[in-house]
């Protein structure tokens, strides 16, 4: 149960990845390939909100991680339970 959506930023000059774990049981690992685009570097900051249980009430706590994009434009991703990730990729512009 792993949500993914990706969108270009308004000025074109990163793409967005985010994705939502919704198993309440298992953490999920997950390799996104990135074709297509110009990719400017070889590291994407990752936002994460987690949070223990998934109540109304429930506090999330936030963390920033450094992934790494690969030479095939690959990245490999650990989202835990009911994490909410934002990945933030800088595209080159010709």
């Amino acid at each position: 149960d792993l949500d993914i959506c990706a969108s270009i930023s308004a000025d074109g000059k990163s793409l967005h990845v985010t994705m939502f774990n919704r198993d309440p049981e298992k953490e999920q690992d997950a390799e996104i390939a990135l074709t297509g685009a110009p990719l400017a570097g070889a590291a994407a900051p990752l936002k994460l909100l987690t949070s223990p249980r998934l109540t109304p009430y429930a506090i999330f706590e936030q963390r920033t991680e450094m992934l790494e994009v690969n030479q095939e434009g690959r990245v490999r991703i650990h989202l835990p339970r009911y994490a909410v990730g934002l990945m933030r990729i800088a595209l080159r512009i010709p």
